[in-house]
């Protein structure tokens, strides 16, 4: 999935103003295909504001049914995994 041009601008106002620049190296990390497009716009954005960026893809946890849910809020593949963090 590739990210809009105004993704990648508002991205790249973003890293700018965390002094993202040229020399730098910076990771995006997401989970599975979520937000996929948001990580494919600052993965562009790092790149052209001369930045080393890499990409880091943990798999998603398994998907919970509505009734599932319940105390399941803001559980992340990140959550637990000391590598990755």
């Amino acid at each position: 999935m590739s990210a809009s041009a105004d993704t990648v601008a508002l991205f790249r106002a973003e890293l700018e103003l965390c002094k993202v620049g040229p020399g730098q190296v910076l990771a995006v990390l997401s989970e599975g295909t979520v937000r996929a497009d948001y990580a494919q716009g600052f993965l562009t954005a790092a790149q052209e504001l001369g930045a080393t960026a890499f990409h880091v893809n943990v798999p998603a946890k398994p998907t919970f049914s509505a009734d599932q849910l319940s105390g399941k809020v803001g559980r992340t593949a990140l959550q637990g995994n000391r590598p990755v963090i």
